[in-house]
């Protein structure tokens, strides 16, 4: 591998920048090698290039005076300090210059990856893929174009992004195959002992007179519930349905446990809660079942398989990253938790394209 330009589509500048670490560092890049991957190079002239196109409006924070971003910020909070301006923009500038390096190294090291394991990374795929951009465009490739150029990104970045992409694709789909399968015993062994996953609590309907003043009054409407003067299912009353769940609420817990020990179709006698009283009439009872075995086995084994896959990247993505840590050299001024030289706990590498 060598030097080149690369590109980062907006929706992965949130995840660089949550993925960055670096020691401290002033002044602007220079141009020749800042870091080596391998024998890859990465030039000062392509970190600016990345920071550029990371940062807001592509215009970059300039060392060490900083005078555009200091004024467009004294534009914003006009009773800041020079001083405090100062250092906003100068940590504008690091976090940029890290998010960039950060992710101009891991690329190197997926494309390295890649090669070590075998896995080409074909003209036609990436063009490919090229292509699907292109026309996902209301205009096509012409607006494609325009589009990347407004935002200084180059073909070549686009090309770089899609190898980017397509390797850590092709890593995962290798690592899917040789995977060892979920086996039936397995399944069964998840099955036996998550057994309250898959049972289904009784459920009833029931329609609910609520909040009836006097024992009375409740007592009256009962009985005309039951010689059919009047039907609880008249206007204002309502049709609901529920499980038996536990609940801290005394006023649930109380009306729970008198649909449960209702008898279907029968007006129960009147509940009371608190100062009021409710009456409930069950209409309909769907009995507690458990899935077997037979009905979930699929769903199981998708589970178990999406597990182990989550398992499988997390380990290679971890060796991973140390084996190419260690390959990766950075310039006094440039280390960041990339790099072989950088001190301190190591990144979430699956942030970096794998896991």
């Amino acid at each position: 591998m060598t030097s080149y330009a690369r590109i980062c589509s907006p929706g992965m500048v949130a995840v660089i920048l949550a993925v960055v670490g670096l020691t401290a560092c002033g002044g602007s890049a220079k141009s020749g090698a800042i870091a080596r991957v391998g024998d890859a190079t990465i030039t000062g002239a392509l970190l600016t290039h990345w920071m550029t196109v990371l940062a807001p409006q592509h215009v970059l924070p300039e060392p060490p005076l900083y005078a555009r971003c200091i004024a467009d910020e004294k534009m914003l909070v006009a009773t800041a300090t020079h001083s405090s301006l100062l250092s906003r923009c100068r940590q504008r500038y690091q976090t940029l210059r890290r998010a960039s390096l950060n992710y101009l190294v891991s690329t190197d090291w997926l494309l390295g990856a890649a090669a070590e394991n075998d896995i080409p990374i074909s003209d036609g795929l990436v063009q490919a893929r090229l292509t699907e951009r292109e026309r996902s465009y209301p205009a096509g490739p012409s607006e494609f174009q325009e589009s990347a150029k407004a935002v200084d990104h180059t073909m070549a970045d686009i090309r770089l992004e899609i190898e980017r992409e397509v390797a850590a694709a092709l890593i995962r789909q290798k690592l899917a195959r040789e995977m060892p399968p979920v086996t039936a015993a397995e399944v069964t062994r998840y099955y036996e002992r998550n057994i309250r996953e898959f049972k289904h609590a009784e459920r009833r309907r029931f329609y609910i007179v609520e909040s009836i003043n006097t024992a009375a009054e409740a007592r009256g409407r009962e009985q005309e519930f039951a010689a059919g003067k009047k039907h609880i299912t008249e206007p204002g009353m309502s049709l609901l349905e529920t499980r038996e769940r536990p609940t801290h609420l005394t006023t649930a817990r109380t009306i729970l446990k008198a649909i449960f020990a209702a008898t279907p179709d029968v007006i129960s006698p009147p509940i009371r809660v608190e100062r009021y009283y409710f009456l409930i009439d069950v209409v309909k009872v769907t009995r507690a079942t458990v899935q077997p075995l037979r009905q979930v086995r699929s769903a199981i084994a998708r589970k178990l398989t999406l597990a182990r896959l989550r398992r499988t990247l997390a380990r290679f993505a971890t060796s991973w990253a140390q084996t190419w840590r260690a390959r990766t050299d950075c310039m006094p001024g440039y280390v960041v938790s990339t790099c072989r030289q950088y001190v301190g706990a190591p990144s979430e590498y699956g942030a970096l394209g794998l896991a």
